[in-house]
């Protein structure tokens, strides 16, 4: 019969270097999303001592039978204290038939960094909860940039299955064949687009994102406290101002760059989301900003609407534009 929750299991593994140790615990849970992405973010977890050197060992059930394949632990102090994870040994066969066969298991790949619509950016935009993911970063030449999917765009519906916290994005891609063509319903701009992609192969290992280290002291020398400013601060509690050529060039960017530098991130729902002295605001809900009146305005008009929250799509030195949720203070 199939694992349930409640049933016991036991855990053969080496923690702490300490070899065939073996521990027991129940199952916590099935098909566990804890955010890795890829394909085998659908774990068991299990309240079964897991501890660093555990990972690769079996999980059994009382029958003797592997259900699982020990991978990872949450913990605040590095050790176990009862969230372990192992990943189904259903999800892990066609791996180790393809390894039989000596053929190099293949995962599904488009060359995107997504983040979940959460509640702020529906609120911002208008959509039901827990549906779809926003896509922060397309990696040029890959599957996702020849189909022509671009930041900013939600994606809805992959290969005819809903994206939803349940079934995200990268896990029904990743599970997909490359080679494979894939429709993809997406909002682009609030309105719906279908595109076709075709799946490539996932890279070896994950491309990390740039870090970027804006220029804290960098001092902007601008001063603005019009009443459009105020609106932006009252709403979000930071201070703007404008872009020219000489602040472009001093973090990194192009001198054709249009949009609105923060100047003091203050303490307010800007800051709390991560925004930062040096970051440069070129969009709110998708439509161009250069100035504090165009930010102010797409304020205005969120608010007029009833929205509780912006999208801001925000550039650093060496990232491609970056989309933040922010809720606006009352």
């Amino acid at each position: 019969r199939k694992s349930r929750v409640g049933d016991w299991v036991i855990a053969i593994g080496n923690p702490l270097g300490l070899g065939n140790t073996v521990t027991a615990g129940i199952i916590s849970a099935l098909q566990r999303n804890i955010g890795a992405g890829g394909a085998y973010d659908r774990f068991i977890q299990t309240d079964t001592a897991i501890n660093p050197g555990n990972s690769g060992g079996p999980l059994f059930n009382l029958k003797g039978e592997v259900v699982g394949i020990n991978n990872r632990l949450i913990s605040p102090v590095g050790a176990n204290i009862g969230v372990g994870f192992a990943i189904p040994a259903e999800e892990a066969i066609p791996v180790v038939e393809s390894l039989k066969k000596g053929v190099r298991p293949e995962r599904g790949y488009l060359g995107i960094s997504i983040r979940p619509v959460d509640e702020d950016t529906a609120d911002a935009l208008g959509l039901d909860k827990n549906r779809g993911e926003f896509v922060a970063r397309v990696v040029a030449g890959e599957a996702a940039d020849k189909a022509g999917l671009k930041e900013g765009d939600i994606v809805l519906r992959v290969n005819d299955r809903e994206v939803s916290p349940e079934a995200t994005l990268s896990f029904i891609v990743a599970n997909i064949k490359p080679g494979t063509r894939i429709p993809l319903d997406i909002l682009r701009e609030g309105k719906p687009l279908k595109l076709t992609a075709t799946v490539g192969a996932r890279p070896p290992e994950e491309k990390l994102a740039q870090s970027f280290n804006p220029e804290e002291n960098k001092d902007f020398d601008k001063q603005s406290d019009t009443a459009d400013s105020k609106v932006v601060r009252d709403a979000m509690g930071i201070s703007v101002i404008p872009l020219d050529a000489e602040i472009a060039r001093a973090l990194g960017m192009t001198t054709d760059t249009k949009g609105v530098v923060i100047d003091v991130p203050g303490t307010g729902t800007g800051a709390q989301v991560g925004l930062r002295r040096g970051d440069v605001i070129v969009s709110a809900n998708y439509k161009p900003v250069s100035t504090a009146a165009g930010l102010a305005d797409v304020v205005k008009e969120a608010k007029a609407a009833g929205r509780g929250a912006i999208l801001l799509g925000v550039k650093r030195r060496g990232v491609a534009t970056q989309y933040v949720t922010v809720r606006l203070e009352k």
